[in-house]
């Protein structure tokens, strides 16, 4: 069973502060075509962020537009997952399809929309040169990838469904003794990829998560395997949420909380009961999904998108290879990160002499480096752990976008561009290339001082 209350929805302050828009919910029915999302107005904060140079994928809507439904879409919705059991060879790009399991009693298993209509076959040759027949959706992307567990390559469109929503799976994740890189790669194999109408605006379902009642939920058609490896359709309930992070809450609520009658029944994917991702992706299998390679494709997923850099704690950079390093060599800090009076100081600030070199905390590629109004010369790097750094009021920049960075490389030097005061660095440290407010960490915690 899955249980039916609704998380409540975590977002943090952005980095100009959010009004909340009006949440508008019918008791009716829910339209398969999502609604133009309204502006959300913004008032200044004390240090503001420019628009990030590199495109962003959009952020799910805050508020939810007021939705109509019929019982059976005049379209037909699209195809939602790969055959479980005997013949699932390859990963379709919508989800996985579960065996029917009653409401309250039964283990829930992966589960989501299915079209009544036959599916064309296609066989597409794999990275290992092998030939492997896939499933393909009416209404998936064209550009996304053929993914199978025995090899299959990377592409854009996964990528950057990654960069959208791994900050928000990082997040719940450490708070909740989860594997990040288990939950992005079921995101992707039970969504496609963001692409099916049930991971969509304004649902964000991301794991086929149904609901058992009528309640923020919505209907769709639904293919579930009989335990012998034959499909049949159902109209089923599924939950609907009001961003991919609410999505994220709820699975994790489901994972700790486990079912009515086995608190534990998920316990063997926490990670203080396993050694590594793979142990939480086998514990999967059979459980959360009635496909025997469940976890093959899970493990292959997390391979290729390198999904396991998610999973590095953050006292975990301070140790060996992955540790980072402070970005001045000398130098006195003058405010801390957190609360300074009524506003909220978004880092640290270093002190030191002007024309310091300033050193790249970490490896990785600048995504930022331009002069911003308050923050002068300033440059951003997004680090091959996940985590971005953010450098300010540097006296010159002498690193480009797009450009690749070592660790202790010198990116500027200190200066006092901007508002600023004196000379100094103002560094940041975000889980999310959107440097917002609620992605912030304190940068004490991987400084060694």
């Amino acid at each position: 069973m899955v249980l039916s209350e609704t998380t409540t929805n975590s977002d943090g302050d952005l980095l100009e502060a959010e009004e909340e828009g009006e949440v508008s919910k019918e008791e009716d029915l829910e339209v398969i075509s999502p609604s133009p999302v309204p502006e959300v107005p913004h008032q200044p904060a004390p240090e503001t962020y420019p628009q990030p140079s590199a495109p962003e994928t959009p952020k799910p809507p805050i508020s939810r537009p007021p939705t109509i439904t019929s019982e059976t879409p005049t379209t037909p919705p699209p195809t939602g997952s790969e055959t479980n059991g005997s013949e699932g060879s390859g990963i379709n790009e919508v989800g996985s399809v579960p065996i029917q399991t009653e409401p309250e009693e039964e283990a829930w298993t992966s589960t989501s929309e299915s079209s009544l209509e036959a599916v064309p076959i296609e066989v597409v040759p794999t990275e290992t040169g092998e030939s492997v027949t896939e499933t393909k959706g009416p209404t998936a992307r064209t550009e996304q990838s053929n993914i199978f567990f025995r090899g299959f390559s990377a592409n854009t469109t996964t990528e950057a469904f990654i960069q959208e929503i791994a900050p928000g799976a990082r997040k719940v994740a450490l708070s909740n003794d989860l594997y990040a890189s288990v939950m992005i790669a079921q995101a992707i194999l039970e969504s496609g990829s963001g692409s099916s109408q049930l991971s969509s605006s304004p649902h964000y379902n991301l794991f086929g998560i149904k609901a058992y009642t009528e309640e923020d939920s919505v209907e769709f058609l639904t293919q579930e395997d009989d335990g012998t490896g034959n499909l049949y359709t159902i109209s089923a309930r599924f939950k609907s949420y009001e961003s991919y992070e609410e999505s994220f809450l709820d699975y994790a609520k489901l994972l700790r909380e486990g079912l009515t009658h086995d608190a534990d029944f998920y316990s063997g994917v926490w990670r203080s009961n396993t050694s590594s991702y793979q142990d939480a992706t086998r514990f999967l299998t059979g459980r959360y999904a009635t496909d025997t390679s469940y976890y093959q494709k899970l493990d292959a997923l997390i391979d290729v998108y390198d999904l396991e850099k998610f999973d590095i704690k953050i006292d975990e950079l301070m140790m060996g290879e992955n540790g980072f390093i402070n970005p001045l060599e000398h130098f006195t800090i003058t405010s801390h990160y957190g609360m300074r009076g009524a506003e909220f100081h978004r880092g640290i600030d270093l002190a030191a002499n002007a024309g310091v070199p300033i050193f790249a905390s970490e490896a990785g590629t600048v995504i930022k480096s331009e002069y911003h109004a308050s923050w002068g010369n300033v440059i951003s790097i997004r680090h091959e752990n996940g985590l971005f750094t953010l450098y300010a009021h540097q006296s010159v920049n002498v690193v480009e976008p797009g450009q690749v960075v070592q660790k202790g490389e010198v990116i500027g030097f200190v200066g006092s561009t901007g508002n600023s005061t004196g000379p100094h660095l103002h560094f940041e440290l975000s889980t999310d290339a959107s440097m917002e407010q609620r992605f912030l960490i304190d940068p004490l915690e991987i400084m060694r001082l």
